[in-house]
């Protein structure tokens, strides 16, 4: 049992309980685990070489559930953290960056994100949270400022938007545009944390 594996997942529950429930986050932990365990054996055709794959695989589920958990738990508590800072009070000339903030954060975290998400693009979610993070700080601080950032990363992004919802299913190189402009607008919002 997966779960079992991760002692952070009730914590991961109740700060993703705004946006899902436990269960279906559950569900996706699990999904995921297996995935990655087992997506260097997608191409076993035959009885013998799956069964060595079963029992390679098997290996790295558990370890694979933890490095999940490692990148979870920061990303949960930021995202945790920006839910309740937008719930908080903020200057009036921020609420079209507010409404961006919640767009994007909807665009990250969603219920069965973890079904569509790649490993090498999870390996970021820390750092696209963080630099929402900081963009909230700086946001208070300096609207105007906020306002010509996002006008340079809303092309790109509006662009993707535009596509997404047309296709059923989103080719990779759609996808590795939407991570550019994930770590385009981190980097405009957040610098010290860098891009790739």
């Amino acid at each position: 049992d997966i779960p079992k594996h991760i002692p952070a997942l009730p914590k991961l529950c109740l700060q993703y309980a705004a946006t899902g429930k436990c269960d279906e986050l559950r569900d996706s932990v699990a999904r995921y685990t297996f995935r990655q365990a087992f997506k260097a054996f997608l191409s076993v055709r035959q009885q013998a070489d799956f069964q060595v794959a079963l029992i390679q695989a098997r290996k790295t589920i558990f370890p694979q559930a933890q490095e999940l958990s490692r990148l979870l738990v920061p990303a949960f508590e930021a995202y945790h953290d920006i839910r309740t800072q937008l719930k908080g009070k903020l200057v009036p000339a921020a609420l079209e960056a507010v409404q961006d903030i919640k767009e994007q954060l909807d665009h990250l975290i969603y219920p069965g994100f973890l079904d569509q998400v790649d490993a090498e693009a999870l390996r970021h979610y820390p750092r696209y949270l963080k630099a929402i993070q900081r963009h909230l700080q700086k946001l208070q601080l300096d609207p105007s400022k906020d306002r010509v950032l996002r006008l340079q990363v809303q092309p790109y992004w509006q662009q993707y938007r535009n596509y997404y919802p047309t296709q059923k299913v989103v080719t990779a190189n759609a996808q590795e545009y939407r991570w550019m402009s994930e770590a385009f607008r981190a980097s405009l919002f957040a610098q010290a944390l860098g891009t790739v």
